[in-house]
């Protein structure tokens, strides 16, 4: 936490996956920087010279489809 903003979330997962008769134990984990949409968006929109398509999903739906997403993706299309 900087400021009273996180700066970055670690996630740990483990599973515990049983079959035939085989128990294993899975460990693994994710983390990412958390950002405003409208800022990484920004982010992303500089990093290209050329303009680029740019579509946004929540939930691995079109934005306009879900009201409250867990996550977003960003998708860029390079134009010729």
């Amino acid at each position: 936490m900087v400021r009273g903003q996180a700066v970055l979330v670690t996630l740990d997962y483990y599973i515990e996956i049983a079959e035939d008769g085989v128990n294993e134990k899975l460990e693994f984990r994710f983390w990412y920087y958390p950002h405003k949409l409208a800022r990484f968006t920004e982010m992303l929109d500089e990093v290209f010279e050329r303009p680029a398509v740019h579509r946004i999903y929540g939930d691995f739906r079109p934005l306009e489809e879900v009201s409250s997403p867990a996550f977003y993706i960003h998708m860029l299309q390079k134009q010729n």
